[in-house]
């Protein structure tokens, strides 16, 4: 994964959009720590994470611990060079690369993983 976003939903109220500055943070500590490499198995994030792994899933929300929420294929005519992957916005949205997501945005923050390239490698 060559770069992490972060959202959530104005719907969100309460204490847990209060976790949206520290999930920010956690997004941004991850990006200085791409590329980050991920296993996915039964539609559940299980490898990849290493220490971020507690933050992401606090922040995700109820019910979705490691739980893929998101696959998405972008087919932006956007370079990915001139993308700025720090703001989730709907520019970035269809960047080129294949993305995906963690948490729902309703009930906690929604990641997205975002890589340039991905390879399937079914066992």
């Amino acid at each position: 994964m060559d770069s992490v976003l972060v959202a959530r939903r104005r719907e969100l109220t309460g204490a847990r959009a209060g976790l949206f500055e520290a999930a920010a943070e956690l997004a941004e500590e991850m990006r200085k720590s791409c590329p980050l490499y991920a296993r996915i198995q039964d539609n559940r994030f299980v490898d990849g994470f290493g220490p971020f792994s507690d933050g992401i899933h606090a922040a995700s929300g109820p019910g979705y611990r490691g739980a893929v929420t998101e696959v998405a294929v972008g087919v932006g005519v956007l370079s990915a060079d001139r993308v700025d992957w720090s703001l989730y916005c709907l520019l970035n949205e269809g960047a080129a690369g294949v993305r995906l997501g963690v948490g729902n945005g309703l009930t906690g923050m929604h990641f997205d993983f975002v890589s340039r390239e991905a390879r399937l490698d079914v066992i």
